[in-house]
């Protein structure tokens, strides 16, 4: 009997602990999509690269964006507030000698037009392109740009206030005639991160799924690279995720072998970039793209306050600019493992099999580095209700428990194992 779960351990431990799927991504040539993805569903909107000038978000924050990857950049002018608003700008040194920004690839609440700088997070509520009012907590306008639009067309930006839920912001010759006012209201874009902006059309379009339906966006968009001497920015084709993930990047591994960590042992990250598009390289010799074969990621998407849901994800084939293909393998995953305060694995845990009937029984696998004692076991149905729980005591080594009799009701179960306060869950469906 210990032979066979031996083997079911190598099983669920070494060989099958990812059922990953190839997945495929069309940009178009040029990158001229953006595709926002689902991790459990795949393509949930695509939207033109080029279809916008400035983005407002719209999900409570002040952030405000460019978007550069179609050649757009923004200075500040120097030593000019919202008393500046309507007088000529002279450019002769702008681009030598003026400070320039770019979107964030750590924040989204961070655009070109916030300077690196989240009102939230500052002391003083600065925004960047305008400054928290505390008394009437509005965010009143308090920097001048000049933004290149094309190759041929600069103007000058300010964003007056955002106030009432609405963003007014205009634009005018660099003389500083020619004022157009614009509004961008956040309620007709309820459960979206930003609304956009396009200033040929002067009209605020919906190009991004809600907040709540994707988990990254692959694209194009404008990185920072560093060149040896300072960072400069640099046009990427790559993925930025969502806010309800967090990735860790591995490099110099098996990918199909390689564990996921739980979060609090991991070296994860929710900086939007951290997957981003350094996972290739353009060989210049070839003239093609090389991908990186011993990189994988690992995501946790947060389902609830308490839940992660763990994702393998490594890419396989990028087609370049003439056809915008990107293809890579997905595949949810389960942290298999309980690692102690320095880091080291004590402890591997799977169930099989994960899907039953009712009455049917499950086995648990438990291998242990170290004897220990106080294992908590329980099943959990998803709304918190415990319908079985259990101690182990003196395991080390390989054990099978064999839990049967649970005539648990159709559904999905979250199945815990608690050990020194660190906690696993696998899931359980029951038909």
């Amino acid at each position: 009997m210990k032979n066979i779960y031996t083997i079911i351990a190598l099983i669920i431990f070494g060989f099958i602990a990812t059922k990953a799927d190839e997945k495929t991504v069309e940009l178009g040539a040029g990158y001229e999509n953006d595709i926002w993805f689902n991790l459990d569903i795949g393509s949930v909107g695509s939207s033109p690269n080029k279809g916008w000038d400035v983005a407002f978000q719209v999900d409570g924050n002040g952030g405000i964006m460019l978007n550069t990857s179609k050649g757009m950049q923004a200075w500040v002018v120097p030593d000019a507030d919202e008393d500046s608003w309507g007088l000529p700008v002279d450019t002769t040194v702008m681009s030598s000698e003026w400070d320039s920004y770019y979107n964030s690839n750590v924040s989204w609440n961070i655009g070109a037009f916030n300077m690196d700088l989240d009102g939230f997070e500052t002391e003083f509520g600065d925004f960047g392109w305008g400054m928290y009012n505390m008394s009437n907590h509005s965010v009143t306008g308090k920097t001048i740009f000049v933004i290149k639009i094309d190759d041929l067309t600069f103007k000058q930006f300010f964003v007056k206030k955002l106030f009432g839920g609405a963003y007014t912001f205009a634009i005018s010759d660099l003389d500083g005639t020619n004022e157009t006012e614009y509004t961008v209201t956040n309620s007709e874009f309820v459960g979206k991160r930003y609304a956009y902006f396009n200033f040929s059309d002067g009209a605020a379009v919906d190009l991004e799924p809600a907040m709540t339906d994707w988990d990254f966006v692959i694209g194009k968009y404008t990185g920072m690279i560093d060149d040896g001497e300072k960072m400069v920015p640099f046009s990427l084709t790559g993925v930025r995720n969502n806010t309800t993930l967090q990735v860790e990047k591995l490099t110099g591994v098996d990918r199909e072998a390689a564990e996921a960590k739980t979060l609090d042992k991991g070296n994860y990250s929710s900086d939007l970039g951290v997957i981003g598009a350094d996972w290739k390289s353009f060989n210049m010799t070839t003239f093609q793209y090389e991908l990186e074969e011993d990189w994988v990621y690992f995501i946790a998407k947060k389902i609830d306050s308490v839940t992660n849901r763990y994702y393998r994800l490594y890419f396989t084939e990028f087609g370049g600019s003439s056809t915008g293909t990107v293809k890579f393998e997905l595949g949810e995953t389960e942290a298999n493992s309980v690692y102690d305060e320095a880091g080291l694995k004590i402890l591997d845990f799977a169930i099989n099999p994960n899907v039953i009937s009712n009455g049917s029984a499950i086995n648990l696998i438990i291998n242990s580095e170290e004897n220990i004692n106080n294992i908590e076991i329980s099943i959990n149905g998803l709304l918190g209700n415990k319908v079985y729980s259990q101690t182990l005591n003196n395991i080390i080594g390989l054990r099978a428990l064999n839990i049967d009799n649970l005539n648990l009701m159709s559904g999905m179960y979250l199945v815990n194992l608690q050990v020194n306060g660190k906690v696993v869950s696998k899931k359980l469906i029951v038909e």
